[in-house]
């Protein structure tokens, strides 16, 4: 027998032989790291079941050696196109189910997911075409990208109010949804999550909403946008259109996408909420009317590119809470004269480029006097020298009354004040009276004190 022949016979078994620890019934199982638990695993070393049909039932625990294991995952490659698989009942004991689980089982119909599950993974239910109707339970937190993208026969998803991530893709070209119930607290979504849904495309003209995340624009992009109290996220790549000119970010606002503002050249200077954390990669990038840019001291992530090419920003401030800063984040910044930076250089991570092909020799770099050699050292901020200045201090704090945190006390901020008591809801600024409530009498001070400004 030849060399090539026998290694093709080899490389042949590997492809049939289960990459599995043990088989119970028609289920292979792999014990996991405790030594205590199991997780179903694939029949076949490329994945899936070499004749597994009908109905299949996840078990809560099963006996290996006489010795009883929980089953708490359903892993990677599973049942991956297991195409005659008409319905699965997942165990109660199972808290995720893996990357790939049921991809492509085209014959599924119908799923019975358990009690304890929290994470739907990657692709997991991509391609299961005869999914018609679709129940996540609590305690699920977490649907996976692209993990039912393709289920071309889905009408109705329903949502537990536990979910808080949608992954990108999660439901895309899931053509005939027409229904989502549920979702109420989901705080991020991917790109394209629900794109080329019924249910997408049958919503109002304007800012759609999804649970707390703002997810894109249908119809015409108006010049102002003003997000709804209570959004904690703009989702990735929310609008690119040089019709918007004016953006009112919410108080709640914590995290603004990726790409979410990109091209939109019109867009005038925003004022971010105090409330923000992150600005993702490229969300303002070739935002051409920007002039000047303050970060608030809660973000602590600027994303790759994310105000670059905006050749018109003369003055950044920079926040004390920032602590990473993505590559090329200000590059193409060629107008920038000012630069205001509160952080410690040491704690802040800075990618590459982070101001590259930028500002001009005479831009001053103002810092904290205390970190002032430290900047004069640090990577990419000592090439601002000679022009480092440290005649900065410790910002001053909020204005009383400024409930919505764009640095004035107006009739905005009654506004979001009462949407914050109907909701039972506050923030770091809503307590204006300082009794250490948020209520009605903080309207009637807050009333006052814009009164007293007028006069």
């Amino acid at each position: 027998m030849s060399r090539l022949f026998t290694c093709l016979l080899f490389a042949a078994a590997m492809l049939t032989a289960g990459a599995y620890d043990y088989k119970v019934g028609d289920l292979c199982y792999n014990i996991n790291e405790d030594g205590n638990t199991v997780s179903v695993a694939p029949e076949k070393s490329n994945g899936g079941y070499t004749s597994l049909s009908g109905k299949v039932t996840i078990p809560r625990m099963v006996l290996i050696e006489n010795r009883p294991y929980t089953v708490t995952a359903i892993g990677r490659n599973a049942f991956y196109y297991c195409k005659n698989i008409t319905e699965v009942v997942i165990g109660d004991a199972v808290t995720i189910i893996d990357s790939f689980a049921f991809e492509d089982c085209s014959g599924l119909t119908s799923v019975t997911f358990g009690r304890v599950l929290q994470v739907i993974g990657f692709s997991s239910f991509s391609g299961c075409k005869s999914l018609t109707t679709l129940d996540i339970p609590k305690p699920v937190k977490e649907i996976g990208e692209s993990a039912f993208d393709g289920c071309t026969s889905l009408t109705t998803i329903t949502l537990p109010s536990t979910l808080l991530t949608i992954g990108r893709s999660a439901f895309a070209y899931c053509s005939k949804v027409t229904t989502i119930n549920g979702g109420e607290n989901v705080e991020r979504m991917g790109r394209g999550a629900i794109d080329y849904t019924k249910w997408y495309s049958n919503q109002p003209k304007g800012v759609v909403y999804f649970g707390k995340v703002a997810v894109g624009v249908r119809g015409d992009v108006p010049e102002t946008i003003t997000f709804k109290e209570g959004i904690v996220s703009i989702a990735p790549y929310f609008v690119s259109s040089d019709y918007l000119l004016h953006v009112n970010f919410p108080s709640t606002l914590k995290e603004i996408g990726e790409q979410s503002f990109e091209f939109c050249r019109e867009l005038n200077n925003v004022t971010f909420p105090a409330s923000l954390e992150v600005i993702g990669p490229t969300a303002f990038d070739a935002c051409m009317a920007f002039t000047d840019v303050v970060i608030p001291d809660n973000v602590t992530t600027i994303g790759d590119n994310a105000f670059s090419r905006s050749s018109n920003i003369t003055k950044v401030t920079i926040g004390k809470g920032v602590t990473s800063i993505g590559r090329t984040a200000f590059t193409s910044c060629t107008g920038l004269q000012q630069i205001y930076s509160f952080p410690d250089p040491d704690l802040v991570v800075m990618g590459k480029d982070v101001f590259y092909h930028g500002p001009s020799s005479s831009c001053v770099l103002h810092v904290k006097s205390e970190y002032l050699s430290k900047y004069e050292t640090a990577d990419q901020w000592k090439n601002f020298m000679p022009n480092i200045v440290g005649d900065l201090s410790d910002a001053p704090a909020a204005k009383k009354g400024d409930v919505n945190g764009d640095g004035e006390v107006g009739i905005a901020d009654v506004t979001v004040l009462v949407d914050l008591i109907s909701n039972r809801s506050e923030n770091e600024r809503s307590d204006v009276n300082g009794d250490g409530e948020t209520g009605i009498p903080d309207v009637t001070v807050l009333v006052s004190l814009i009164l007293e400004s007028l006069r």
